[in-house]
């Protein structure tokens, strides 16, 4: 799991062949597009999908895009707080600056 917007350096160690052979056969990207519904992807995505193709990789790249920011959703109302451990959820967003734990105590003092 990579967390932030570098994709493309994790992408070529993943799937750049080293003796012709990569460390993933498949690798899964997992993104937004913070564009609203209808509008046209960004052009990062494209890129992104072109990416292995300029390795020679011989692995598959399955990008999927949902149009608004994923961090917020495991942080759902339906969700309380105590299901997910401050360490947790810190060591999990490192690159977000406290933004995660915020949205979390926001909803659960609601």
């Amino acid at each position: 799991m990579a967390d932030g917007v570098g994709f493309e350096i994790y992408l070529q160690v993943l799937m750049a062949p080293v003796d012709a052979l990569p460390l993933a056969r498949r690798v899964a990207l997992i993104t937004d597009t913070d564009v609203p519904p209808g509008a046209e992807e960004p052009a990062r995505l494209q890129t992104l999908r072109a990416l292995p193709g300029t390795w020679a990789s011989p692995g598959a790249l399955h990008l999927a895009a949902a149009p608004r920011t994923l961090e917020p959703a495991p942080w759902a109302r339906t969700i309380p707080r105590r299901c997910v451990p401050r360490s947790c959820c810190a060591r999990l967003t490192p690159r977000t600056g406290g933004q995660v734990l915020a949205a979390v105590e926001a909803v659960d003092a609601s």
